[in-house]
Parts: C-alpha cells; sequence; structure tokens
C-alpha cells in the first residue's frame, strides 16, 4: 500500500542535545532503521539527524523539529513509536510543544467519479478532468479545538489513485503537554474524523 503517514513534533525551545547521542539512542531503540547520516551543527545551530534506510519508516531530526514518517505496515504501533519517540528526546531535555499529524490515503480509482460528484457537485466542474481542492476547518479536541486541512487531489501523471489527505494540528502558539494520554487522544479523534471523511 502507498498509504502514509506523518507526524511532526515540534520542539518547545531550540534543542542542545548531543546528535551521535540521541541517534544512538534511537537506532538502540529502533535498529531496524539503520545507521542514519549526521550533518552536525553549523554557526547558525542548523543541523540533520536523517534515518531513511528503511523504506517502510523513517526518521528526521533538526533543529526545529522531527519528522515521522511510516508506511501501512507500521500504522498499528503509530501511539507507541511517538510516545517513544517523545520519551527518547526527554532523556535528553528536550519536549515537544505542538505536534501535526499527515494521514495520506490512496483510495481506488473508481472513487475519483464519486469524488467529482461529493465536492464538485456543479453543472461548471463536469468536465473537469483533475481535482487539486483544499479546505480547512476546526476540529473540536478536549476543550479546545485542532486544526485540520482536507485535501482531495488526482494526478493521472504520477498516480493513479484518488490521494485523500488530512493535515492536523495542534494550534500555533498554544502549548500543550504530549504525554501517552495525550497522544492516544490526538491520534484517535484524528483518525476518527479521517474514517468518516473517507468513507463515501
Amino acid at each position: 500500500m502507498k498509504n502514509t503517514k506523518e507526524i511532526i513534533l515540534f520542539y518547545e525551545k531550540v534543542p542542545d542535545f548531543n546528535l551521535t547521542d540521541i541517534a544512538k539512542e534511537i537506532l538502540d531503540r529502533y535498529e531496524y532503521l539503520g545507521e542514519p547520516t549526521i550533518i552536525p551543527r553549523n554557526e547558525n545551530n542548523t543541523f540533520l539527524v536523517v534515518f531513511n534506510k528503511n523504506s517502510e519508516f523513517q526518521i528526521e531530526i533538526n533543529d526545529k523539529n522531527v519528522l515521522i514518517v511510516m508506511k501501512h505496515s507500521y500504522f498499528n504501533d503509530l501511539n507507541s513509536i511517538v510516545f517513544d519517540v517523545v520519551d527518547t528526546f526527554e532523556m535528553f531535555d528536550t519536549k515537544f510543544s505542538r505536534i501535526g499529524y499527515i494521514s495520506s490515503n490512496f483510495e481506488s480509482p473508481l472513487k475519483i467519479e464519486k469524488a467529482k460528484e461529493k465536492y464538485l457537485n456543479v453543472e461548471e466542474f463536469k468536465d473537469v478532468l483533475e481535482l487539486n481542492l483544499s479546505w480547512y476547518r476546526k476540529i473540536n479536541f478536549r476543550s479546545s479545538y485542532i486544526n485540520c486541512w482536507e485535501r482531495v487531489i488526482t494526478d493521472t501523471v504520477n498516480f493513479k489513485d484518488l490521494l485523500l489527505q488530512y493535515d492536523i494540528n495542534t494550534l500555533v502558539g498554544e502549548k500543550v503537554d504530549i504525554d501517552m494520554k495525550f497522544i492516544k487522544d490526538f491520534f484517535k479523534t484524528s483518525d476518527d474524523y479521517i474514517e468518516k471523511r473517507i468513507d463515501f
């Protein structure tokens, strides 16, 4: 399956952990990631640690955030992987204050006409060949809400499927405590919303 999930964890403040130590700890926990590429800190305090040897599960660590990318075979472990990564960074006195989640769902090409009927139910769009629709809404979450950008895309040059993509994240400027309960609630709320939206 081509479906992917991307999780972005944003640092609470500029991190100062040792890159080799953090890379070693992650590799100890996930040896199947393979050896990372490490680009050391420069004078601007930018850096990069990339675990990209495993095509199904990758982690990128930079000076702004940590990006986790996984394919279908790791979806069931999403909560525990994210919590484990958060825990790893806490060992190095690094906390996260914001989380983002992009779920890319490739659906059957047979759903393209259904998507047109659902989203382009206007005479003007009857002969549209490709779709690239995007809109923003808020999803209720705990006593606040989370952001959701929803995208419906066809692109016959690059893929034949219908791509339904959901970019869900906590609010900019709203500091959250990303613990196990938060992680479970965030992904449950997000995935429940996504499941309802892709069912047409």
